[in-house]
């Protein structure tokens, strides 16, 4: 059979676009480089490039050796400053010196209450309410509340699920994050687990501390409290008997 020679050239034509034109791969609907048709002859065309995106550098402030970098609450990272939240909630970095110094109550105070809490500590998230309580009821008295995040500064994760927590439970009170190693901070404290409370006098000095290193001796929140009441009303402080049965949790 004879072949139109007018007829078969367009069809030619069309066929080497088809070929020419078939994706294999590529993102850009173009074809591949090892499956490019033969047919096809290239005359010296670049590919076209997207054009770079270059994020520009952050610009961190000069940080002298030993200064304590507030945190961007929102975000956990460094920032310019550690401004409160629109809920009037800060959660402030301190060493162990600046820690000692921040115990020591301020102007009108009689008693400081320290609270020693972390984000993976479920039964202190369980008790901050009795903090926050103790906070409403004993601030007007002389009372000044701290919370001490044993959470790790450098976990920005951390820090800003901390954050939120103190946000959500409406601590207006001064909230700090131990900028020590982990370990450091716990024997520095002279502790080994949290939740754990600890009272301080008018100079800054510890007269009684609320710990689990004890077993047999597991403090509730109430024992805090009526500790507290005993001291703002210038009576002894209580004796609490230690029962094995009340050994749990602390509540």
């Amino acid at each position: 059979m004879s072949l139109n020679s007018k007829s078969f050239l367009p069809s030619l034509a069309i066929l080497f676009g088809i070929i020419a034109t078939s994706g294999c791969g590529g993102t850009s609907g173009q074809p591949s480089a090892t499956n490019k048709p033969a047919s096809v002859v290239e005359k010296n065309v670049e590919p076209v490039k997207a054009p770079e995106v270059v994020a520009p550098l952050p610009v961190v402030a000069e940080v002298k050796p030993g200064a304590v970098v507030p945190i961007d609450l929102g975000a956990g990272r460094p920032a310019a400053s550690a401004k409160p939240s629109a809920e009037g909630v800060t959660l402030l970095p301190a060493n162990w010196a600046e820690y000692v110094k921040h115990v020591v109550p301020e102007v009108g105070k009689k008693f400081t209450l320290v609270d020693a809490w972390a984000t993976w500590c479920a039964p202190c998230k369980e008790n901050f309410p009795h903090v926050v309580e103790m906070h409403e009821k004993y601030a007007s008295k002389g009372l000044q509340v701290i919370s001490l995040s044993m959470d790790d500064l450098s976990d920005s994760k951390a820090v800003k699920e901390a954050t939120e927590f103190l946000v959500s439970k409406k601590a207006v009170f001064k909230n700090l994050i131990m900028n020590e190693a982990q370990d450091v901070a716990f024997d520095k404290l002279a502790i080994s687990a949290i939740p754990s409370v600890f009272i301080f006098d008018s100079t800054g000095k510890e007269i009684r501390r609320f710990t689990l290193e004890d077993p047999n001796n597991q403090f509730t929140y109430a024992q805090v409290e009526a500790t507290i009441e005993a001291l703002l009303a210038g009576k002894p402080l209580p004796e609490f008997k230690k029962d094995s049965k009340s050994a749990d949790k602390a509540k």
